[in-house]
């Protein structure tokens, strides 16, 4: 134990509100929707300055929201592992906390049991696991001690026996487990997803744009003798409708209703655990070895673009 620490996921560190608002704020849209509200106020307008307030207001609560939520995944995540697990230790069979477990105990696990940690099989029979939780798979697994598939004799924490017995010993607890690294995984401040930096990149273009149209009406206004006052009030105009401040809530909710559609076609992510969920799309299709009529052929390609061969 004192090598290997509890077999437990460490829980978030704790994120103030103030943090969180903070960090909502820094987004280039709503720095320029903050300007907008300085500046109305500057020219006495605090009708406006109300509303455009309102609107920050309004999306800063639903990221905060959002993120919010998302630490509730991960503690729910925490929260699957086994309270208790059968171990044979000094050759007795004995029920102990989950957290207590090491690498190198022997498990007992029967219909129904919550894998407790990463383990290889000794013995099985007739297994069936629900990977679901970790893979996306919608069927149960077969699982065997002894066969030519490597990943058929392991099991992972988290996963379920839906059919079956085994006795399996642990290799990986806590946060070296496969439900370790994807709890780590889902915390949203360690590693921006390519989505999310494309949003981001999309925004302080937006706001440069906003910004120096916005300067350039204003400055053609006053050449053409345009009173400070009307010109101010115009520009101002200008960046509140042309900033998106909706853009997170919407790609947030199309991203929802997209994925409920792909469940309720049945549709799954494959290989979740062997390639990381954030890597591009055109890297993870890559053409491989494919089965052809007959025999084997290397595929060569660039992911989804065109081009490459097949050569047997």
């Amino acid at each position: 134990m004192t090598e290997y620490g509890p077999n437990a996921l460490a829980p978030p560190p704790a994120i103030s509100l103030s943090s969180r608002v903070s960090a909502q704020l820094r987004d280039p849209l709503i720095i320029v929707l903050l300007a907008a509200v300085a500046l109305t106020i500057a020219t006495a307008d605090y009708a406006d300055a109300i509303i455009i307030g309102a609107v920050v207001l309004f999306n800063t609560t639903v990221g905060v929201v959002q993120e919010v939520r998302a630490d509730n995944a991960v503690a729910a995540l925490s929260a699957m592992t086994a309270p208790t697990a059968r171990v044979r230790r000094d050759g007795t069979e004995q029920e102990i906390a989950s957290s207590g477990i090491v690498p190198g105990d022997v498990l007992m696990l029967g219909e129904g049991d919550i894998v407790p940690a990463d383990a290889t099989l000794l013995a099985a029979a007739a297994l069936l696991v629900d990977e679901s939780t970790l893979t996306g798979e919608s069927v149960p697994a077969d699982k065997y001690a002894h066969g030519t598939d490597p990943d058929a004799a392991r099991l992972r924490a988290g996963t379920v026996v839906v059919r079956g017995r085994a006795v399996a010993t642990v290799t990986a607890t806590g946060p070296h487990s496969a439900l370790g690294v994807i709890a780590a995984s889902l915390h949203p401040r360690q590693q921006m997803t390519p989505l999310q930096k494309r949003l981001a990149g999309l925004g302080k273009v937006m706001a440069l744009v906003t910004v120096g149209l916005c300067l350039l009406v204003l400055a053609l206004g006053l050449l053409r003798g345009q009173s400070l006052e009307l010109m101010a009030v115009t520009a101002i105009s200008l960046v509140v409708a042309a900033v998106p401040e909706s853009l997170p809530a919407v790609v947030t909710l199309g991203l929802a209703l997209g994925a409920r559609r792909m469940a309720a076609r049945n549709a799954v992510v494959r290989g979740s655990l062997s390639r990381p969920s954030r890597e591009p799309l055109p890297a993870a299709i890559s053409a491989g070895p494919q089965w052809l009529p007959g025999r084997w052929a290397a595929g060569t390609g660039p992911g989804i673009r065109c081009g490459g061969c097949f050569r047997s």
